[in-house]
C-alpha cells in the first residue's frame, strides 16, 4: 500500500549492500553459517537451538525461545545490541562491518528543512497477528474496519539521511494503523515499537454521533473499548496536545490514559478543561485498558469501566450486552 504524498521517489534495499553474514558473525562473536544450529549470544543462551536462514535475500535469525529475537535482521540486531536507532545502526555497520555501497550520506540539513517520509506495503495476516490481537479480543475484521493492516515492509527517511529511504522487511505481527492518510507502524514485540508520521492533531477512531466519548492514547485501547460497547477516540500519544475543539460537540468527554506517571500527567493536562473528566485504572492493576482486558477478560473489563463512569453517562453505550 502506497499513500500519495508521503512516498519517497526512490528507495534502496539496505540488505543488498552489506555482507549480512559478516555482520551476524561480528555481532554474535562466533562462526556462523546458514541453517546451522548455534547459540544466540545476544541473550543468555547455552543450548544451540537457534540458526540463521535466508528469506527474500535477507538473512534472519530463528530463535523460537525468545520473541524479541525471532525473525530479526542483522540491522535490528545491531539496534538491540547497541541500544541505538535505525540510522545509527547503519552508521555502525558502515564503519565496522564493510558497508559496501556509499549511497548513504549524512546530511547537514536543519530539522526545519527536514520532511519525514513514511510508507508501507500491505502484507497478509499471519498466525502471529492472530495470536497477538486476539489476546485483546480484537479480530482481523475489526482491524480492517479501523484501517489497520498487516505489513510486509515499510520505508522511511531520517534527519541524518533525508534523501535515503530505508526499507525494512518484516515477518512478524507488525501492523500499520492509518488515520487520514497518516501512518503509525506498530511493532508490538520490538524494542522500538512505533514509527509514525501522526501529528499532534491526529485523532483516530470512528466519529460516531454519541452523547459521551472516551479519549485514549492508542488504537488498541480504542478497539478494546469499542468491543465493550463504548464510544471512543484515540490521539497520537500521551504526550500529544491535540486541538480539543472536535471533542466539544460531546456532552461529556472522559480521558482514560495509562495509570503510570506519564499517563496520569496526560490525564490531568487534558482534563484541566472543565469539559473533560479524567479517569484511570486503579494502581496495582495493568497500566492500560487493553492490558487489563488481556489479564482479566471481557466481563471484568466491562465491570471496571462501569465503575469508572458515572451511571448518568450510560447513554453513550453503543450496546448494553
Amino acid at each position: 500500500m502506497k499513500l500519495t504524498g508521503i512516498v519517497a521517489s526512490e528507495s534502496y534495499d539496505v540488505y543488498s549492500k552489506i555482507d549480512q553474514l559478516k555482520v551476524w558473525q561480528s555481532l554474535l562473536g562466533i562462526t556462523v553459517t546458514l541453517n546451522t544450529r548455534m547459540v544466540n549470544t545476544l541473550r543468555h543462551d547455552t543450548k544451540p537451538g537457534c540458526w540463521l536462514y535466508e528469506h527474500d535475500n535477507i538473512i534472519l535469525l530463528a530463535d523460537f525461545a525468545d520473541n524479541r529475537f525471532h525473525g530479526i535482521t542483522c540491522v535490528t540486531a545491531v539496534m538491540i545490541k547497541y541500544h541505538c536507532d535505525y540510522t545509527r545502526a547503519l552508521e555502525i555497520i558502515k564503519q565496522d562491518f564493510s558497508y559496501t555501497n556509499q549511497k548513504l550520506k549524512l546530511s547537514n540539513k536543519s530539522t526545519k528543512d527536514f520532511k519525514f517520509q513514511l510508507s508501507f506495503i500491505k502484507g497478509s495476516w499471519n498466525q502471529r497477528h492472530k495470536d497477538y490481537w486476539s489476546e485483546y479480543g480484537i479480530s482481523k475484521s475489526q482491524l480492517e474496519l479501523e484501517n489497520c493492516y498487516a505489513v510486509s515492509s515499510y520505508s522511511f527517511n531520517t534527519h541524518s539521511c533525508p534523501d535515503f529511504l530505508q526499507k525494512v522487511k518484516v515477518y512478524d505481527e507488525t501492523t500499520a494503523i492509518v488515520v487520514d492518510s497518516k501512518i503509525k507502524i506498530y511493532k508490538p514485540n520490538s524494542p522500538f515499537k512505533f514509527l509514525s508520521n501522526f501529528t499532534e492533531n491526529t485523532i483516530g477512531g470512528t466519529n460516531r454521533i454519541t452523547d459521551t466519548v472516551i479519549i485514549t492514547k492508542s488504537a488498541k485501547d480504542y478497539m478494546v473499548l469499542d468491543n465493550l460497547g463504548y464510544s471512543g477516540r484515540f490521539i497520537h500519544s500521551e504526550t500529544s496536545n491535540p486541538d480539543l475543539l472536535p471533542f466539544m460537540r460531546y456532552n461529556r468527554v472522559y480521558v482514560l490514559m495509562d495509570n503510570d506517571t506519564t499517563g496520569l500527567n496526560a490525564c490531568k493536562r487534558l482534563s484541566s478543561n472543565n469539559h473533560f473528566i479524567g479517569i484511570s485504572i486503579p494502581e496495582g492493576y495493568p497500566k492500560d485498558i487493553s492490558d487489563f482486558y488481556k489479564t482479566y477478560g471481557h466481563t471484568e473489563t466491562r465491570h471496571l469501566i462501569r465503575q469508572l463512569i458515572p451511571k448518568n453517562s450510560s447513554q453513550f453505550l453503543l450496546s448494553t450486552t
